[in-house]
């Protein structure tokens, strides 16, 4: 409908259109859209408030509730009226404003009506005014296919007085609506307060500020996006979607990545690192990417012609040092990042895209730390095609058994992984990689080849069966239990920790394979572990046997190696131990020059010298009891296998040794101080070695007693350790009080068979019983040959012995007094004191007889001897006879009869000691005294010599037994004047 002021348009939407994504904000936000200088080609728009009849600003806009009117206003070309009843924008696609490229924010020429539905449904008043004409809408209630159907029209009316630029008024408006007005600065940039933005690109796209909302050409879009982005973004968009409340994630991240590529401000690049890069994730804990990284390029223009230039790469790497640090370099995958860590390079991980893009600043990437670090896993190893790396995992921990493993121990056991027993080779080499000067080329020589050359490698190699690469990681062995040195499984993974831990470069080779270990990360309880990986390069030329290479040799580790044959007996060209049995085997300390006497190897690789106080000689033990790092056994468990060393051992020098020492140091612990029952041959050699040492005469010293007497007796007592003691005494080597009383095996004579002479010596004891004053002893045994129970003849060292029951007497002792006597009352001596001859108790024994006998003789004057037959016969009862002794000649010596007499009158000391004289002066009583016996019937009887001293011995002890004879001692007394 026309008229000349008047017209009616039917807008092209109903009144439901949008109505659940327009309200207030959107009212706000695309109203003001119209008046951006983008959109209308102007340069200023204003916010105002009628309050009271007057138009305020918004930076003095009054109290909600006094708001009547709000209106848009601009100062740009305008439009006209007749877009309201059509979809059509015929805005430009670029504006330059304030130097700043931007095109339109509205595109497709729904925006006003939109708007214009929003405010009919909340009751708002809205009329649009622009150059000569302005506008205000109703709605219409039209049938259509049987129902009713809102649609909007605008009332234009024409003809009015002509404005510059546009305006659009809100009469009524709703409290939300003011206080999204009023709080418009937060949504549209143009109305903040002295804006500028952070950064601008040159493409119109800027970095607004910091909150994380996205702006599409100054206007507010979303805020869907803040957990993914650094910064707020007002982008140079086209192709919203008509409702203008989301931008999809591809649009918003290429407008963000394009606009960090081409940024050259170092703080904007600083906050980008130190907020997405944290050395441990590729993304957010929330699991988000952000914007920034995911979708900054990753191509940049070259020789390819392609992809985007990025502007300013310095920029970046010198940030990317400046807050990790010069060590620091891009994650490319694991694999290649634990890798770089081997290498001693800080990984610093993030978005997988954002990472590449670094590398393509020039920063450097673990996959090309790791790409360098090629040169040592490959060196020496011919590559195949089809040649690949792959990365094996451990459950071993970095740190596992630590603290054991230093780089002795991990030379020792990597040698050992090669040795015959363990890798079935005939050979094993240690080999130097040095720089021959002359060709100019690295060569291996062997240690005897070496002069003063740097020391670029070590090797260690074997032409055994190989093993696979699937040992590095499991925990397993398939080596027959005592075969090996290793029985763990475990010797490959802790050398590799140990050598991570150390910073030193080893590769294990065999079959077709080539394998370095490196440090992974696993994360246990929320912390980042470092677990033992390896990466293996299979698909190599097969080789024989198996090899270990280290790649990081310092002096220290070049030593060790220089002296391995010292620690590792199979390298020891020509070694040869003293002994070797199934137990193992035993060397001194001049055979090896680096390993102290007393230190243990197992099955010929040193495992520990903590025992080298407790041994004498240095062992190679063949035991499963090993500590699992190899360092160390129990002393319960090498005392085991030294003493089956020892029980096998028949060489006469090391046994010699072992008898030394123990008598040097019987009381120390040593692991030779055994004792243990031996071979009947190896017995003989200890027999033989003890006599070989302290010659035939030598015993076994028991005690200080036994040893005296022995030593006495012209024995060579000698003291040890208890244990060799017992073993040399079970080979035949006596005791010192073997050789001394106990188990002496003597050839008696009889009696009968003695001469008469040698009877009536024997007779002559009674007199040194007598002399003695002891009690009179007539077990007296006489014998031709004495032995010891382990056979050694004593008959030449033996004149008589005292055995606890009888006096031994050597026959041919019997050939005269002098010698019988001085045997009998030596022995005597022993029977009574139970001492030994060097004892005082034994030595007193005798000095207190001389020093009676001296005394007497100095306070008797010595007179010849008395005739005393009117003393004589003394006569006395006995077994209902008389007895008379008498005189032979009528003359008896004088003091044998006052002793006589004191024993008479029951003195029972005097007693004692005149019976031990009387019968230690036998021959007086044969000589001296006559002795009839008187029969009840008056026959008399005239005893010989035998009878006579034994009758005299019963009577003494029936004196003795009884106190005293009464009736001889008053015979003696009548005759006390005469004695």
């Amino acid at each position: 409908m026309v008229s000349d002021d008047k017209i009616t348009l039917q807008a092209p939407f109903t009144l439901a259109s949008s109505a659940k994504r327009w309200g207030a904000e959107r009212i706000v936000l695309d109203g003001v859209q119209n008046h951006l200088p983008g959109d209308t080609g102007g340069k200023t728009v204003r916010l105002k408030f009628l309050v009271g009849g007057k138009w305020r600003p918004l930076s003095d806009a009054p109290a909600t509730h006094k708001i009547e009117r709000i209106e848009f206003e601009d100062d740009g070309r305008g439009f006209d009226y007749r877009k309201l009843g059509i979809i059509y924008s015929d805005k430009p696609d670029d504006v330059v404003v304030n130097g700043n490229s931007n095109g339109a924010a509205g595109e497709f020429g729904e925006g006003l009506k939109l708007i214009t539905n929003a405010c009919l449904r909340s009751g708002i008043h809205i009329q649009i005014r622009s150059r000569d004409w302005q506008a205000t809408p109703r709605v219409e209630k039209i049938p259509l296919d049987g129902k009713i159907v809102n649609y909007v029209f605008f009332d234009v009316e024409t003809g009015l007085p002509a404005i510059e630029g546009s305006r659009t008024t809100f009469s009524n408006p709703s409290r939300e609506l003011i206080e999204n007005m009023l709080a418009i600065e937060k949504k549209v940039l143009l109305f903040r307060p002295n804006y500028s933005p952070i950064y601008s690109g040159q493409g119109g796209n800027r970095i607004a500020d910091d909150s994380g909302d996205i702006f599409v050409k100054g206007i507010f879009i979303t805020s869907s996006y803040r957990k993914r982005t650094l910064f707020g973004y007002d982008l140079n968009l086209d192709n919203l979607p008509r409702d203008r409340d989301h931008v999809e994630q591809d649009d918003a991240g290429n407008a963000i990545g394009k606009l960090l590529a081409e940024c050259n401000d170092p703080r904007i690049i600083h906050t980008v690192l130190s907020k997405t890069l944290d050395g441990k994730s590729s993304s957010r804990s929330d699991g988000n990417e952000f914007l920034e990284t995911r979708y900054i390029p990753t191509e940049w223009k070259g020789n390819s012609g392609y992809g985007r230039d990025i502007s300013h790469p310095e920029i970046w790497k010198k940030a990317f040092s400046d807050i990790f640090g010069a060590s620091a370099v891009v994650a490319s995958g694991r694999e290649y990042d634990q890798l770089a860590r081997l290498a001693g390079y800080e990984v610093i991980a993030g978005d997988y895209s954002f990472c590449r893009f670094l590398g393509r600043c020039g920063i450097g990437t673990s996959e090309s730390v790791a790409n360098s670090e090629d040169s040592f896993l490959t060196a020496d190893v011919d590559h195949r095609n089809g040649s690949r790396i792959n990365v094996k995992e451990t459950d071993i921990g970095l740190s596992y058994r630590a603290s054991k493993w230093g780089k002795l121990r991990i030379a020792l056991d990597a040698v050992s992984n090669h040795l015959p027993q363990d890798s079935g080779a005939s050979s094993v080499k240690i080999e130097f990689k040095v720089y021959d000067k002359s060709r100019q080329v690295y060569k291996w020589v062997s240690a005897d080849e070496l002069e003063q050359q740097e020391i670029a490698n070590i090797r260690i190699v074997d032409n055994g069966k190989g093993y696979d690469s699937g040992h590095l990681a499991a925990l397993i062995t398939d080596k027959t239990p005592g075969s090996g040195v290793g029985q763990f499984g475990e010797g490959l993974k802790l050398l590799s920790t140990a050598a991570l831990r150390l910073n030193i470069k080893v590769k294990f080779e065999s079959r077709d394979w080539v394998a370095q270990p490196f440090s992974g990360i696993q994360k246990l309880d929320g912390k980042d572990r470092d677990f033992l990986c390896y990466r293996i390069l299979s698909g190599v030329s097969p080789r024989s046997g198996s090899a270990t290479t280290f790649g990081t040799v310092d002096r220290e580790t070049a030593d060790i190696f220089k002296k391995l044959d010292d620690f590792v007996l199979p390298l020891r060209i020509g070694f040869k131990p003293e002994f070797s049995c199934a137990s193992g085997s035993l060397f001194c300390e001049d055979v090896l020059k680096s390993v102290p006497n007393g230190s243990v190897f197992n099955k010929g690789v040193f495992i520990t010298n903590e025992h080298a106080n407790r041994a004498l000689f240095s062992y190679n033990v063949n035991t499963e009891d090993i500590s699992p790092d190899r360092d160390g056994i129990s002393i319960a468990a090498l005392q085991a296998s030294v003493t089956g060393i020892i029980s096998e051992c028949a060489n006469r020098e090391i046994i010699s040794t072992i008898i030394t020492a123990a008598n040097k140091h019987r009381d120390s612990p040593l692991l030779e101080f055994v004792d243990i029952h031996l071979p009947d041959h190896i017995a003989q050699v200890w027999k033989e070695a003890f006599y070989s040492l302290y010659g035939q005469n030598a015993v076994l010293e028991t005690g200080m007693s036994s040893g005296m007497e022995a030593k006495h007796q012209g024995f060579e007592p000698i003291k040890l350790n208890t244990g060799i003691e017992n073993m040399l005494h079970r080979a035949g080597v006596e005791y010192d009080r073997e050789v001394i009383t106990e188990g002496l095996n003597a050839h008696y004579v009889p009696l009968e068979e003695l001469s008469a002479h040698e009877r009536a010596i024997l007779g002559k004891f009674v007199d040194v019983e007598a002399v003695l004053g002891l009690q009179n002893f007539d077990n007296v045994k006489v014998f031709d040959k004495v032995c010891t129970s382990a056979g050694r003849d004593l008959t030449a060292k033996r004149p008589g012995f005292w055995d606890g029951e009888s006096i031994n007497i050597r026959r041919d002792m019997l050939s005269s007094l002098v010698s019988a006597v001085d045997v009998y009352k030596h022995e005597r001596g022993h029977k009574e004191t139970g001492a030994g001859d060097p004892d005082d108790k034994f030595r007193d024994f005798f000095e207190n007889y001389l020093t009676a006998f001296l005394c007497m003789a100095i306070t008797q004057p010595q007179t010849a001897p008395t005739n005393i037959g009117n003393a004589l016969p003394i006569s006395f009862s006995f077994d209902g006879a008389t007895v008379q002794i008498c005189p032979k000649d009528g003359v008896v010596d004088g003091t044998m009869l006052r002793i006589m007499e004191e024993a008479a009158l029951g003195k029972k000391k005097s007693f004692d000691r005149a019976l031990s004289w009387l019968f230690g002066k036998q021959t007086w009583v044969e000589q001296q005294v006559s002795v009839k016996v008187i029969r009840p019937d008056n026959a008399t009887e005239m005893l010989n010599d035998k009878d006579k001293i034994a009758l005299l011995r019963k009577v003494a002890r029936s004196n003795r037994l009884e106190g005293g004879n009464t009736q001889a001692a008053q015979a003696i007394n009548q005759r006390k004047s005469v004695l």
